[in-house]
Parts: structure tokens; sequence; C-alpha cells
């Protein structure tokens, strides 16, 4: 255990920004509502040689522009949040959803890697995968978080798009309907 929290301190402060593959293209980041008065996130997402159009319902405003090179596209609030991210390749496979998501160069794996790793739920259907998972993070100072994260997959043009609602264990009933709603409403479509 001595030796995990040193290798998390080590990594700590040598912290590269996450990799999560998402590179908005020249078009940026659209805010606006819905027909519902429902605040939706859209953006123009380049991959490779091809362009996507990635959207999304969400309780919160986009991260800054000043961030957004170092975060790519997140929205959040005090305790919860949602980040797109991009995925080379069609696996929709929980187990490698989880292998990209949870990894040390992503947004969770960035002061050791998760651990207690648990699936809650996991659904298939044709339009991709729906995953909710439990797991420990670590913040920059080794203190472990119960996490929770639920994960919506779509493939297009081989592909994988992942957007990652999250929230502190003991603010996920307050954070639920709305990190649902978010997951629910992810549409990616050719640009």
């Amino acid at each position: 255990m001595g030796v995990n929290a040193g290798l998390r301190s080590l990594t700590r402060r040598s912290r590269p920004r996450p990799e999560t593959g998402v590179q908005i293209s020249g078009v940026g980041v659209m805010e606006g509502e819905d027909a519902s008065g429902a605040r939706v996130v859209a953006a123009e997402v380049s991959s490779g040689k091809s362009r996507v159009e990635v959207s999304f319902l969400s309780p919160w405003p986009v991260t800054s522009e000043k961030t957004m090179d170092a975060k790519g596209l997140e929205v959040r609030s005090k305790g919860a949040s949602a980040f797109l991210q991009v995925i080379q390749g069609s696996d929709l496979s929980t187990d490698h959803l989880l292998e990209e998501v949870l990894s040390s160069k992503g947004k969770f794996g960035a002061y050791g890697l998760p651990e207690a790793i648990q699936v809650l739920s996991d659904e298939s259907d044709d339009t991709g995968r729906r995953v909710q998972v439990r797991f420990t993070a670590y913040s920059p100072k080794s203190v472990e978080f119960e996490t929770r994260a639920l994960l919506r997959a779509k493939v297009l043009e081989d592909t994988t798009y992942v957007l990652v609602a999250t929230a502190l264990e003991d603010k996920w009933a307050q954070a639920e309907a709305q990190l649902v709603r978010t997951v629910d409403s992810f549409q990616v479509a050719a640009a």
C-alpha cells in the first residue's frame, strides 16, 4: 500500500493533461436551447480525416474556452460533470470502454489507477452501449474518492465516442436524474 501511495505521489508531480482524444474543429462548441428550454451542447469534433457532430442536453455550461484545450469538451457543476472521450476503433465491449476511460492517461487515472471497480449496469442496443460503474479514484494528495460514472458509447466511422457523466458517490443521488438525462440525450452524427 505504501508503494502505491508513493507511485501516486510521483505521478502527481508529473501530471500530463488527460488524453480524451477530443479535437474540437474550427466551428467550436455551441450552446443553445431545445424546444423545451433545456440547454443543448453541440460541437463538431475532428477524428482523423472525418468530422462528426456530437450533442447532448446539459444542466451546466461548457467549461471556458481557456480550459477547453486542456480539458476537451466538458460541462460541470460542483460535484458532478460530463465529458466527451474519443477512442479509436469500434470495440464497444465493456472491458475495453472501462480500460480506456479509467486508464492512467485519462481524467480518472491522473493520480493513480482507479481501484475497486464495480460494473453496476451494462446495457447494449443497436445505437451503442450504456454502462454504469463505481470505483475509487485518487486526488493529487492520494486521498481516495468513491466515484460513480455513467458512460454512453456510440460508434461512427470506426471511432467510438463516449459521453461520461460522473459524480462523487455521496453526490450521486442528487445528480443522478440530470446525469442520466445528459447521457441518454447523447447524439453522434456525420458532419
